[in-house]
């Protein structure tokens, strides 16, 4: 009951997901490719030596139940105004539940490495928080020990623009907090992000996963 790994995600529905995307390439295209994230995602969130927990952003009528997209997985609903609160929400409730140590990911992120995962744990022995930089000025992950998790944190921060890395890292620094950085990573948003995520991994490791059968399927 140690670590608990949080996967932020949205529930997969057609004019819902990576509609930025969607704007170039169709509702249809954006609903497979995020379904392909989702499963590499789980993919590697299996091979992290945590306790996993899906906190969905899914349709009211769905049962929470029927959320967990085949894992067991347990399962909360996000609960809040914005993503700040959302985010806080989730962590809250994995340390009433008993969790010393917590780290969140968003569902954006087909070619993470469990590595990288496994190492914001270990990060969390020795420092206050851990936390990644999005390549667009957002954050990929975000970790905290129960007794360092703050709603400060969380609160004051103008979402899904290039500046909330900077933010959040400014209230660290106020806060005294000993935090952790680690290597900037690919959050994908829109058709430039999918087009630099493709031609790193076509002819890499990364070729066999989802996303990339997905996308190659797509555009032979």
């Amino acid at each position: 009951m140690n670590n608990a790994l949080i996967l932020f995600l949205k529930y997969p529905e057609r004019k819902m997901v990576k509609t930025r995307i969607a704007a170039k390439f169709g509702d249809d295209f954006s609903f497979g490719l995020y379904t392909a994230f989702i499963k590499d995602l789980l993919v590697m969130a299996g091979s992290v030596g945590a306790n996993k927990i899906l906190a969905i952003d899914g349709p009211v009528g769905v049962p929470t139940a029927s959320l967990d997209f085949g894992t067991g997985y347990p399962v909360i609903r996000q609960n809040g105004k914005n993503i700040g609160d959302r985010m806080l929400n989730a962590f809250i409730y994995v340390f009433n539940s008993g969790y010393k140590n917590a780290v969140l990911i968003g569902s954006d992120l087909p070619g993470l490495p469990a590595a990288l995962v496994e190492n914001a744990f270990a990060a969390l022995n020795n420092t206050d928080a851990v936390i990644g930089r999005s390549t667009d000025g957002g954050y990929y992950l975000i970790g905290f020990r129960k007794e360092t998790c703050s709603p400060d944190y969380f609160k004051g921060i103008t979402w899904s623009i290039s500046s909330v890395f900077q933010r959040t890292m400014d209230k660290f620094s106020r806060s005294e907090k000993n935090v952790y950085i680690l290597p900037e990573w690919i959050d994908i948003d829109d058709h430039d992000d999918l087009k630099r995520f493709y031609e790193k991994n076509a002819n890499g490791t990364g070729a066999a996963s989802y996303t990339m059968k997905y996308l190659t399927e797509m555009f032979p």
